[in-house]
């Protein structure tokens, strides 16, 4: 019993430490250089979440759609291509389609089609660590919150 309760505390002790690296890196994204980027593809993914909905039917699970971009930017003459949008939400730039054409046409209306003009802001110390939406995302409390 004791051995579940300390490996479960250090659990919630990692994510409370993984929650808050990105909370202020995250906050730290703010003050990033901006610098001119262009969207180079995007990719419409899916995720099974599972729900007790309808479990007597056997349709234990439902599908969403995600939409995720590719972006390229130069620092220094170095060309750069990254797929983070933001610290916390990763590379998904919106999800919770129920329907790939629904993330496909959104994707076609956004500002985030092939070929579009973006601003990136690169971190000063690593011109790789780039996002397109600076500043706290609160997914980065998702951690803290599991914690």
């Amino acid at each position: 019993m004791n051995k579940i309760i300390i490996g479960t505390n250090i659990l919630g002790l990692l994510f409370l430490l993984i929650g808050f690296y990105l909370t202020i890196k995250s906050l730290a994204s703010s003050d990033w250089n901006k610098v001119e980027g262009t969207i180079v593809g995007s990719k419409i993914s899916s995720q099974v979440t599972l729900s007790n909905q309808n479990t007597y039917t056997g349709r234990d699970h439902q599908i969403q759609y995600t939409a995720s971009i590719v972006y390229e930017y130069q620092v220094d003459g170095v060309t750069y291509q990254n797929r983070r949008f933001s610290i916390g939400a990763g590379d998904s730039v919106k999800g919770g389609f129920k329907q790939r054409d629904d993330a496909r046409e959104w994707l076609v209306q956004s500002a985030y089609k092939t070929g579009n003009k973006v601003i990136v802001y690169v971190n000063p110390n690593n011109a790789q660590d780039a996002v397109i939406s600076k500043g706290f995302n609160f997914y980065a409390l998702i951690p803290i919150i599991m914690a």
